[in-house]
């Protein structure tokens, strides 16, 4: 891994995890869909083109794991962002579930994955995350209380990536850098 490269996971977990509790509290029924502006204004922004940008910034360190974790997140970000913006309500729920099972299957096999690399911190936030797809994905084929359930498994997946983001940010400012990378061994 290139070490010379400014460490993008940081910025990663902290951009997803703000994007994730946007978007989870109005799953858990906090608040009504009609408030997803600011949702879709962060899958754009920190979930979309931030993990995209920290993606690449991984290959460049030669992360491969989570480059595909970033762009993948990524990826998610502005599917969420684009089909909330122009087809919110249009699309069949039946149809976007089987896009929540996509990013169901990725996740899981990330989350298995990461077992080969010892990183505690985010083999639970890929837990969440991908138990998160799997209550969202059920809710849209007509189970809708399971939306509710997935947005409050959202945000406790949201509150990881902080942990994982402060984790990150503490190890890397005080030199510390063998703990950072998605907190290696914590």
């Amino acid at each position: 891994m290139n070490d010379k490269l400014a460490n993008p996971s940081a910025f990663a977990f902290g951009a997803f995890a703000c994007a994730l509790w946007m978007y989870s509290m109005i799953s858990a029924g906090w608040f009504s869909a009609a408030n997803h502006g600011w949702a879709i204004v962060a899958g754009f922004t920190l979930a979309g083109t931030g993990l995209v940008f920290a993606g690449i910034m991984e290959f460049f360190r030669g992360d491969t794991f989570q480059m595909v974790l970033f762009l993948f997140l990524g990826m998610a970000g502005w599917g969420y962002a684009m089909s909330a913006q122009w087809s919110f309500g249009k699309m069949a729920s039946g149809y976007a579930g089987f896009g929540f099972l996509m990013g169901t299957v990725i996740f899981f096999i990330l989350w298995l994955a990461s077992f080969s690399i010892k990183k505690t911190m985010l083999q639970f936030f890929l837990l969440g995350l991908w138990i998160s797809f799997v209550l969202w994905t059920i809710g849209a084929w007509g189970i809708h209380f399971l939306n509710i359930i997935g947005g409050y498994v959202g945000l406790a997946t949201a509150i990881l990536a902080f942990i994982i983001f402060f984790m990150e940010i503490f190890f890397t400012l005080t030199g510390e850098t063998k703990k950072a990378g998605a907190v290696e061994g914590v």
